[in-house]
């Protein structure tokens, strides 16, 4: 299907191009299924992005259960995906997609990368590209911090002018405050609580228990919203809805290799203090 046609999500299911994606949170796709760790809205949300970028050239953050990256590969057909994860064990349902369809060329996956190896990131990146400038960069990795700054860091100055830069879960550490608010009010008067194995586990994730590592994405937001309050060079444009933040590139000239976004705004009201 092209990437403009409507997406028709029924139980939990779908169907592009022939390959069928299960929605679940859990599943790694297999030969035979392919699960993408999205929920309805988000998956519809994409079809929509792609069929207004309409990327050829893409990279992807976090590969996770491989669903995403194979909806990347059929909605987009790009003339190059990069994606990158940080877990080491290839995902076996991606890669007999990529080998049935005869995408090896175009859709290269690597494993045991750390999103935040910024000479790594940035040799993948211009190996697979060369001096082409990206269209589209997608982070659905570690929802931390200074991981995710790093990233962006490496990746945004290599996009082309007008390209665009979505960070996904952007109010996680939110998500995970409200829920142990609430665990826990419910919980105070319960002489024997239950265990909350999911909150634990999304707290490991979120490192809740380093208090200079539990530091919101929130931060990074409201970098790059005083990057674009003081110029348009870099940042033309930050856009904000429930599931993701979307970054439009400028028009400025960025070197790769010093830019930092804290170059790109004085803080004069101490908003990221």
């Amino acid at each position: 299907m092209d990437a403009g046609s409507a997406l028709q999500i029924e139980g939990g299911s779908f169907e592009v191009d022939g390959a069928r994606f299960t929605i679940d949170f859990a599943q790694r796709s297999t030969a035979d299924r392919l699960f993408i760790a999205k929920p309805p809205e988000l998956v519809e949300a994409y079809a929509r992005l792609i069929e207004r970028c309409r990327p050829q050239r893409l990279v992807e953050i976090g590969i996770f259960g491989g669903g995403s990256t194979a909806l990347l590969a059929l909605l987009a057909r790009p003339a190059k995906l990069v994606a990158v994860e940080l877990d080491r064990e290839p995902i076996t349902g991606l890669a007999d997609l990529i080998e049935r369809r005869g995408l090896s060329s175009s859709i290269r996956p690597y494993y045991g990368i750390d999103q935040a190896d910024r000479v790594r990131l940035a040799a993948l990146v211009d190996q697979e590209l060369g001096d082409e400038p990206l269209d589209l960069v997608i982070d659905d990795a570690s929802h931390l911090l200074d991981e995710t700054r790093s990233s962006f860091e490496t990746l945004f100055p290599r996009l082309r002018p007008n390209g665009i830069y979505v960070i996904e879960d952007w109010p996680a550490h939110h998500r995970y405050a409200d829920a142990a608010a609430a665990t826990r009010a419910t919980d105070a008067g319960v002489a024997s609580p239950p265990p909350r194995p999911r909150l634990r586990e999304l707290g490991r994730q979120l490192q809740v228990d380093d208090p200079e590592r539990f530091q919101p994405l929130t931060r990074l937001l409201v970098q790059l919203i005083l990057a674009r309050a003081s110029s348009g060079e870099a940042v033309a444009e930050v856009s904000v809805d429930a599931e993701w933040i979307t970054v439009r590139r400028g028009p400025g000239l960025l070197d790769p290799d010093t830019f930092r976004v804290t170059d790109l705004y004085t803080d004069h009201f101490g908003l990221t203090g």
